[in-house]
């Protein structure tokens, strides 16, 4: 049986979980909306449809509720070890940093289907959160996940230094997709990640959809742009001093081609006024190698 809790800053429990197989059990805090919670569980597991998505959804899970506690079950899944690591997999990874950082703004580029969007939502609920995703589908059940919610906006669209079309380089895991070509470094690393096709997509500086009165202090800048990190920082313009945290997923070694690595993204911030404030999550070779990590930088002289 695996299992895991959460806890919130002020020491209570906001989640725990435990699951085997195709058997999920979740506690919540009391007072846990059913219905948020059911979108959370939608989202962070990626196989599961939480609704119809372009007019077509085949259910897969059924979910059921005694006081606090939510049974899930997969009736058609093909999972990792359980549904447990699963559902630790997806998004929670994050929840070490986001929960212990005041915030009052998220942009949050290269959103795919809202996992971090809906992790800083459930950490820090009166957060808004402007969001990036360019492709269409992971952007439809962008805006199913957080219909309703006045705080979150979803641009169809991605950063970048200028205004127009770029080609997408899609993969065969979404989320891996890049406005770079896709390495064969990168396929042997993570395989199921090769480029299956193209797509073209909206591009443009960040000023061209967020105002910056609309970049309330603490901000954040998250940035999951398979190797496009740099450019996105480009793309931010005068707005990045506007930002107290950048949190950005980058490489030691090249997986995309033509992408910038973390010495060139650490050196643009650095000279930016941010230092770096931690790493994350790293990922290594099979001879111990970091290959990629999560890196905060934090706008220098200040306290989060």
């Amino acid at each position: 049986m695996t299992s895991q809790d959460f806890i919130n800053p002020d020491g209570s429990l906001c989640l725990a979980f435990a699951g085997r197989g195709r058997e999920l059990v979740v506690w919540l805090a009391p007072g846990t909306d059913p219905v948020e919670m059911q979108r959370a569980i939608g989202i962070l597991m990626p196989r599961w449809p939480v609704g119809p998505v372009n007019g077509d959804a085949i259910p897969d899970i059924a979910v059921t509720r005694a006081n606090e506690t939510y049974r899930i079950q997969a009736t058609s899944w093909e999972g990792g070890e359980s549904l447990a690591e699963d559902f630790h997999n997806a998004a929670i990874e994050h929840r070490a940093i986001i929960g212990f950082l005041p915030l009052a703004t998220v942009v949050d580029v290269g959103a795919n289907v809202g996992q971090f969007s809906l992790l800083v939502r459930a950490l820090h609920p009166e957060a808004r959160i402007e969001a990036f995703e360019p492709l269409p589908e992971a952007a439809a059940r962008f805006r199913l996940v957080f219909q309703g919610d006045d705080l979150v906006t979803l641009h169809e669209a991605t950063v970048a230094p200028t205004q127009g079309t770029a080609t997408m380089h899609v993969s065969a895991s979404a989320d891996s997709s890049s406005l770079l070509p896709i390495s064969d470094r990168q396929s042997e690393l993570f395989p199921g990640t090769e480029e299956v096709g193209t797509a073209d997509v909206v591009a443009g500086p960040l000023d061209a959809y967020v105002a910056r009165d609309r970049i309330a202090a603490p901000a954040m800048l998250k940035i999951d742009m398979e190797g496009f990190e740099l450019e996105v920082l480009r793309g931010s313009g005068s707005l990045l001093a506007e930002f107290q945290y950048v949190y950005v997923e980058a490489s030691f070694e090249a997986l995309y081609e033509g992408q910038a690595l973390i010495s060139d993204v650490a050196a643009f911030l650095e000279g930016r006024g941010f230092v770096e404030a931690g790493r994350f999550n790293i990922a290594h070779t099979a001879d111990g190698a970091p290959i990629q990590a999560d890196f905060l930088f934090q706008r220098g002289g200040e306290s989060g």
